[in-house]
């Protein structure tokens, strides 16, 4: 097939995900984010996937991710993984915060959240979104850039949890934070997911990031009150905000 019909049926493929997704899930249609889904979509669609005409992309192939049939899901489940199953992933006995996330979506059941200094908050994205609009809406998708980003903007779209903290200001977290997202590659899920933080004047905090169950590494993530707070891009998995 043709490298523009690819490109083609590729686009085609999460546009029909997005509606499906919309018919699957009324809670989402309701959300305040709905909105910024929607204007993330149409950007991509405009776009479309990058090519090696572009020149950030010349030397960067991406026909395995167009050739690949991704799934969304709209629910989450614990995918048959159990405690015991990714304890040896947990960096045991490290007393901090476990969040994990299966196929992108937060697993309660697997995770564990331990006493948090007072004003700080660690919590899955998904329950944040509507009980902290006031401090999320200002800046999720604001700043990973979705105009000729077509990766950043099927995340915006797609986003199905993430994690969100906040450190106010005074407050030290001196225990690590690991995330552990856990990918079952049995039919192709694609995960999207986002780490939103508020940091107040200049905080630091350790966080743990296990991609797949196979890799972790430490992201140490710095934001001054008075600049734009970074984007950071997940290989597959999502962004910082």
């Amino acid at each position: 097939m043709p490298e523009r019909s690819l490109l083609d049926v590729a686009k085609e493929r999460y546009l029909g995900d997005f509606a499906r997704l919309e018919a699957d899930a009324p809670a989402r249609r309701c959300s305040w984010t709905q909105g910024l889904r929607r204007e993330a979509l149409e950007r991509f669609a405009a776009a479309g996937f990058p090519t090696p005409r572009q020149e950030a992309w010349r030397k960067t192939g991406i026909l395995p991710i167009l050739k690949t049939p991704f799934r969304t899901e709209a629910a989450g489940t614990s995918n048959g993984f159990t405690a015991d199953e990714i304890g040896r992933y947990t960096f045991e006995p490290w007393e901090c915060t476990h969040l994990v996330f299966v196929n992108g979506h937060y697993a309660a059941k697997l995770s564990r959240l331990r006493p948090l200094p007072a004003g700080v908050v660690i919590e899955p994205l998904s329950a944040a979104l509507e009980a902290r609009r006031d401090e999320i809406e200002p800046h999720l998708g604001r700043h990973a850039g979705l105009d000729g980003h077509a990766f950043a903007a099927l995340n915006t779209a797609f986003m199905q949890d993430g994690v969100f903290v906040r450190i106010p200001d005074g407050v030290a977290v001196e225990e690590p934070i690991h995330l552990l997202f856990i990918t079952n590659a049995a039919g192709g899920p694609v995960v999207l997911v986002r780490l939103t933080t508020r940091l107040t004047p200049t905080r630091k905090f350790p966080v743990v990031v296990g991609l797949n169950i196979w890799v972790s590494l430490t992201v140490p993530i710095c934001c001054r009150a008075d600049s734009t707070p970074s984007c950071l891009g997940l290989p597959n998995a999502g962004a910082v905000e």
